[in-house]
């Protein structure tokens, strides 16, 4: 994804490198590969998708029925519409559980060609035995400061014999300019809530933030949404790229672009679609217009 802290589309908004095709099953064309300008993540809700905690309304219960019946599958045709990363969460699931989860959804994408980056909601030990592309934290999980350690004890994993054959990875991988041979650098990324967090000390260590909520959620019931004047403070302080969460759909996705954001995570919008494919690639053309129409900055 992101190569040096405050690389690819941050706070200055400097342009990405150039980085090879992601390739898609069935019949798709390679798309070109992006860094986090335009990026869209996919939450992946498994621990919601479970029914554990309380159910807050009818479009929750959609999304776990959906990812009930094929979280890996829901995972696929995200890819195939055009996500750039996948974010699988299980808060309230077991590691056992996460785990096996997180090994099915990488093993759909790889059997359908997809080079789509999997990480894992702050469960480093989880992201660490499925051989996950990256982990990302909650604001009251660990520091950014310990951004490095969890690459090196990634690195240090990937060094282990692996209990299946890895996934061949295309050299880079989002934002990430590797050399032919390489694997992708371990991503880790971090949600925000406020300006203040989003430029603590420490941040530049990291490869992009998300913050959120910028709209009204239902997955946050009762919870008023930051707005989009909070966003812009965060993405003009932040040393990293920042994707925009919280009640972002293809309808109104470029209003967070327009703000400052990067790109954009979801959850609903896609896992809750009745055609995941559908979703997302009306998710894609709707960043990507409103990418073309913002100034690039110079």
């Amino acid at each position: 994804m992101s190569g040096p802290a405050g690389s690819g589309e941050g706070a200055a908004g400097a342009a990405p490198q150039a980085e090879p095709a992601v390739t898609g099953g069935t019949g798709e064309a390679p798309r070109p590969a992006r860094g986090w300008r335009g990026h869209i993540q996919l939450v992946l809700d498994l621990g919601s998708a479970a029914g554990k905690g309380a159910d807050p309304g009818d479009e929750v219960r959609r999304r776990r029925g959906a990812l009930r019946r094929a979280p890996a599958r829901v995972a696929v045709e995200a890819a195939r519409g055009g996500v750039d990363s996948i974010q699988v969460r299980g808060k309230g699931l077991s590691a056992g559980e996460l785990l096996e989860q997180v090994l099915a959804i990488k093993k759909a994408l790889r059997e359908e060609g997809f080079d789509v980056p999997v990480l894992v909601n702050e469960r480093l030990d989880v992201a660490l035995l499925a051989g996950a592309d990256g982990i990302h934290l909650p604001e009251r999980s660990l520091s950014p400061a310990w951004a490095g350690a969890c690459r090196t004890l990634a690195r240090r994993g990937r060094e282990q014999p692996e209990p299946e054959p890895a996934p061949a990875r295309a050299a880079g991988g989002p934002g990430v300019p590797e050399q032919a041979g390489r694997e992708r650098a371990f991503v880790v990324g971090r949600s925000v809530h406020s300006a203040d967090a989003a430029s603590e000390p420490g941040t530049e260590h990291l490869d992009y933030l998300i913050f959120g909520h910028v709209f009204a959620t239902a997955s946050k019931p009762g919870v008023p949404a930051r707005g989009l004047g909070a966003l812009a403070e965060a993405a003009a302080v932040s040393p990293v790229p920042v994707l925009a969460i919280g009640g972002i759909d293809a309808a109104n996705a470029a209003r967070v672009i327009e703000a400052g954001a990067a790109g954009v995570a979801v959850i609903s919008a896609v896992a809750g679609a009745a055609d995941p494919y559908a979703a997302a690639k009306a998710l894609r053309r709707a960043v990507d217009a409103a990418l073309a129409r913002r100034p690039s900055a110079g």
